[in-house]
Order: C-alpha cells, then structure tokens, then sequence
C-alpha cells in the first residue's frame, strides 16, 4: 500500500473507532437510563406487595370461592396427570429408539458419507487400477460391506430423526406440564388466599398481584436492557482492541514511508550542495552545513572553503 491508501485506510479505522466509542458512551447513557428504571419499578413492586401481604393478613372469609377453585385444582390435577403418563410413554419409546439407533451405529461403524466416500474410492481403484483376481474379490467384499453399513448408518440416521421428533413432542408436552403446574400453582395460592378472606378482598389482591407481575416484568426487562448495553461495551472494546492491532502495522508502515521520503529529500539537498561544491570555491551557508552534516555522508572537499 501506497501512502495515501494507508492513511486513508487509517482514517477510516480511526472513524471505525470514533464510532465504537460513541457506542460505548452511549450504552453507558443506557445503563444509568435502566438503572434508574429498575429502581423505580422495584419500589413500585415492593409497595403492592407489601399492601397485599397488609390485606391477606386480614381476610377472614372464603365460603363463596372455595368449592370452585376445589374443582379446578382436581380438573388440573388429573390433566396433569395425563399428560405425566404421556411423557412417560414417549421416554419409554425414546430409549427403545436410542438402543436401536447405537445397535445401528455400532456397526456401521461410521456416518454414512465416510462410508460413502470409502465405497466410492473402492469403486475408482475395481475399474481404474489393474489388480489381481484376489485383490479384486477383496474389493468386491469391501463394496457389499460398506453397502451393508451405509444402509445401516442410514437407517441409525432416521432412527435419530424419530428420536428428535419424540423429544420435540415432549418438550411441548413437559411444557404443558409446566404451564398447568403454574396454573396449579396459582389456583392452590388464590385457595389459601380465599381461606384467609372473602371474595372481594381476595379480587383487590388479585388486581395488585397483577400490578406487582407487571413491575417485576419492567425490572426483569430492564435487567435484560442493562445486559444487552454491557454486553455491547464489552463487545465495542474488544472490537476497539482489534482495530489498534490493525493500526499499528500500518502506523509502523506510513512512519517508514516519512522516514524513506525524508532520507530522499535530504540526499536531493545534498546533492544540490555537493553540486555547488564541484569546481568552484564556495562559501558554505549555515542551512548547506546541516544538510552536509545530517546526510551521513564522509565528504572530500578539495577546495577551499571560506
């Protein structure tokens, strides 16, 4: 690279880091910006919770509620239990496949595009290289064995594709586990509720939990925020750390280039003295002293100077 590529190339990573910094400054704004967020939304949680905590401690009926919400929690119970023996019945049939899908590996012996690749070199050396009949029914035997094994690295594939199929079936289905435990979880606390109190008590306490979910879910989404700025300052740093690596031959590079075009210039002003030097007496200037003295060049001179 010439010198105007280099510095033109050094200019713009100098711009590149410009901006990373102006990325970190501004993710630094963020953070405080969430901070403060999650402060407020923290206050806000704990004082609903704190009323609720006021308001359960005073509930004394529960009559009108708890029959239904003794229904629900058996309804749940019982999906639950359902789904359980579902879950069950797929692991079984999982760890049947995954036997069945090592058997399978175990003597393929190998994924089937290796095998693939050995029968088809084992193919080009049977019709290209002039072998004995022996070697050649060896070859033959290794073709029919690597088919066999390439079937059966096949067949472990698809045997792993169904066991990829059930897991995703049972993950659908331990999340429904999950989601009617939370429900279960939920009917079994608004129970307790109802027995510390009456109905309409237990809906006040109802609405701030709900207010309460909501400020938790501005801290937890706030939280994130932070994450993702700090993570972008980490990251913008590191990406800062690389373009210096990448300045530094450069800089390296433009310095040598001054330092050649420097030495040019002064040997083109030496040669200009050294000229007027030649033949003639000549009176050195202070100016043609330095340029003599600075080319470090061992100089004979002839004449006299005055």
């Amino acid at each position: 690279m010439n010198e105007p590529e280099i510095k033109e190339k050094l200019n713009l990573l100098r711009d590149e880091i410009g901006m990373k910094n102006k990325e970190i400054e501004d993710s630094f704004k963020n953070i405080n910006f969430h901070r403060d967020e999650i402060a407020k939304a923290k206050n806000a949680r704990n004082e609903l919770q704190e009323e609720i905590r006021k308001k359960v401690a005073g509930l004394e009926e529960f009559n009108k509620k708890k029959d239904e919400s003794k229904a629900k929690i058996d309804d749940l119970k019982n999906e639950r239990g359902h789904l359980i023996n579902e879950s069950k019945e797929l692991a079984k049939v999982v760890k049947e496949k995954k036997i069945e899908r090592d058997s399978l590996n175990k003597e393929s012996r190998a994924p089937h595009n290796i095998l693939e690749e050995h029968l088809k070199n084992t193919y080009e050396k049977l019709l290209t290289y002039d072998v004995s009949i022996d070697y050649e029914k060896d070859l033959f035997d290794r073709i029919f064995q690597l088919r066999e094994r390439i079937i059966k690295s096949k067949n472990a594939t698809d045997v792993h594709i169904a066991m990829t199929e059930i897991y995703v079936s049972l993950k659908q289905i331990d999340g429904k586990i999950i989601d009617v435990q939370a429900k279960l979880n939920d009917e079994w606390t608004n129970l307790k509720n109802m027995y510390d109190g009456v109905k309409d008590a237990y809906e006040s306490i109802k609405k701030m939990r709900d207010s309460a979910d909501v400020q938790h879910e501005a801290v937890l989404q706030n939280y994130a925020k932070l994450i993702q700025y700090k993570d972008i300052i980490t990251k913008s740093k590191n990406e800062i750390q690389q373009i210096n690596g990448q300045m530094n031959p450069l800089e390296e590079e433009l310095e040598k280039i001054k330092a050649d075009k420097e030495k040019a210039k002064m040997k083109k002003k030496y040669d200009v003295v050294k000229d007027k030097l030649t033949g003639k007496k000549h009176r050195f200037t202070i100016d043609e002293m330095r340029i003599l003295l600075e080319s470090g060049v061992e100089i004979g001179i002839s004449e006299k100077t005055a």
